[in-house]
C-alpha cells in the first residue's frame, strides 16, 4: 500500500467520523461543534421517544433492563461528542514527536516509519470496512423485518443503529490508537534486541580465552554507547507510557459505560433468545437474526475493550524479558536497567476510571455477572408462569 492509498483510507475514516460527530474537524470547529450538537439532539430525541412510547407486555424487571440501553446510549454518545468538541485536531499528539520516532526507528527512520504507517493504514481500513459491513447488515435486516416501510425503518435505525455506529467508530478509534502504541512498543523491543545481540563478544573467543573478559567489557558498555542507547529507549518508553495513560484517561468513562451498557443489553438479548427457543415463532426469523447480531455486537464490544489493551501489555512484558536478558557488567548500566524495569512494572496495569481492569483476566467477572443476571431473569420468568399460568401471562419475546 503506498502513501496515497493510506492517506485516502484515513481520509475516508475521517469523513465518516465527521458526518457522525465522532472525529474532530481541522477547520471550522464552531460549525462542526454545532453539527455535533444537532447529532446529539437527534439521537437523544429518538431514544427518549422510544422510552416513553414503549408499552410491550413484560415483567417490570425485564422492562427496566431492556430500556436501560437507551439512556446508556444517550450518555455514551454525549460523552463522545463532548470529547470531540473539546479536543479539536490532535495530530500533534504523536506525529510531531520527531525525536521519539528517531529513537524508536533508529538510523533507517524513513523506511521503517513508512512500513509502520502502511501496516497501520491497512489494519485501520480493514477494521473500518468490517464495522460498516456489520451495521449495514443490521440495517438491511431491519428494513426487511418492517417490509421496507421507510417510516418505521427510519425510526428504528435512529433509535438502535445510529447510536451503535457512533459507539462502534469511537471504540475503533480507541483500538487504533492502542495499536499505534503497540506497534511503537514492538519497535522498541526490536531496538533492545539489537542492543542485546551487539553485546556478544567477537566470534572465535571463548570464556577461557584471556582476551574474552576485556572484549566482553568493551562490547557491553561500548564506551558508554550501550548506556546512552538504553537511556534513549527508556525515555521513549516513558513517553509511550504517558501517552497510554492520557489515552485511557480520555476514553476511560466511555469504556466503563460501554462495558456496563453492553453487559446489561447482552443479558436482555440472551434472555429474549431463551424465550424464543422455549416456544419458537419461526415467522419472526428476521427478528431472531437481528437479536443474534445485536448479542454478538455487545459481546464483541466487551471483548474488544479488554483485548485491545492486552496487546500493549504483552509488548511491555516482552520488553521486560529483553531487559532481563541483557548482560550487565557495569554499575551505571545496571542502574539504568533497574530504573527501566521499575517504570515498566509501575505502568503495567491500567484501569478505566479506576474501576475496570483493561485485561482479559477481567473477562471472568463479566461472565459471572452475565450468568447471574440471565439466571435471575429466567427464574423470575419461570416463577411468573407457575403462579399466573403460562397460557394467560406469557411474556412475548418479539418486542422492538
Amino acid at each position: 500500500m503506498n502513501n496515497s492509498q493510506g492517506n485516502s483510507h484515513l481520509g475516508l475514516f475521517w469523513i465518516i467520523g465527521l458526518c457522525l460527530a465522532v472525529a474532530p474537524s481541522k477547520r471550522r470547529r464552531a460549525l462542526h461543534g454545532i453539527w455535533c450538537l444537532l447529532v446529539l439532539g437527534y439521537v437523544c430525541s429518538f431514544n427518549i421517544w422510544k422510552c416513553i412510547s414503549f408499552n410491550s407486555d413484560m415483567l417490570t424487571i425485564e422492562r427496566v433492563l431492556y430500556l436501560m440501553e437507551y439512556p446508556g446510549n444517550m450518555f455514551i454518545v454525549a460523552l463522545i461528542i463532548y470529547n470531540v468538541i473539546r479536543s479539536g485536531p490532535r495530530r500533534k499528539y504523536i506525529a510531531r514527536q520527531t525525536k521519539l520516532f528517531q529513537v524508536i526507528f533508529g538510523p533507517d527512520q524513513s523506511k521503517s516509519a513508512h512500513q509502520f504507517r502502511a501496516r497501520l493504514h491497512r489494519k485501520s481500513f480493514k477494521l473500518l470496512l468490517m464495522t460498516l459491513a456489520f451495521h449495514s447488515l443490521c440495517l438491511l435486516i431491519d428494513m426487511s423485518y418492517f417490509g421496507f416501510d421507510w417510516v418505521k425503518t427510519w425510526s428504528s435505525n435512529s433509535v438502535h443503529n445510529l447510536p451503535a455506529v457512533i459507539i462502534s467508530l469511537n471504540l475503533l478509534q480507541f483500538d487504533l490508537a492502542l495499536r499505534f502504541l503497540c506497534l511503537l512498543e514492538k519497535q522498541l523491543c526490536r531496538r533492545l534486541e539489537e542492543l542485546r545481540l551487539s553485546q556478544r563478544p567477537p566470534m572465535g573467543l571463548n570464556k577461557l580465552d584471556v582476551r574474552y573478559e576485556l572484549a566482553f567489557s568493551l562490547l557491553v558498555n561500548a564506551g558508554g554507547g550501550s548506556l546512552l542507547l538504553l537511556e534513549q529507549i527508556r525515555s521513549a518508553s516513558s513517553q509511550l507510557n504517558r501517552l497510554h495513560e492520557q489515552l485511557i484517561g480520555s476514553f476511560g468513562l466511555i469504556l466503563v459505560l460501554n462495558c456496563g451498557n453492553s453487559l446489561i443489553s447482552l443479558c436482555e438479548e440472551v434472555f429474549s433468545l431463551f424465550k424464543f427457543f422455549e416456544k419458537p415463532e419461526w415467522d419472526e426469523w428476521l427478528l431472531l437474526i437481528y437479536r443474534c447480531l445485536w448479542s454478538f455486537m455487545h459481546a464483541e464490544r466487551i471483548w474488544f475493550i479488554l483485548v485491545a489493551n492486552e496487546r500493549l501489555l504483552e509488548q511491555k512484558c516482552h520488553l521486560s524479558m529483553l531487559l532481563n536478558q541483557l548482560v550487565v557488567c557495569e554499575t551505571r548500566l545496571e542502574q539504568s536497567v533497574n530504573r527501566f524495569l521499575l517504570e515498566i512494572q509501575v505502568g503495567l496495569r491500567q484501569k478505566a476510571c479506576g474501576i475496570i481492569d483493561l485485561d482479559t483476566l477481567a473477562l471472568g467477572g463479566f461472565i459471572s455477572a452475565f450468568m447471574a443476571i440471565v439466571i435471575f431473569l429466567i427464574q423470575i420468568e419461570l416463577g411468573n408462569k407457575s403462579l399466573m399460568g403460562f397460557a394467560v401471562n406469557r411474556s412475548h419475546w418479539n418486542y422492538v
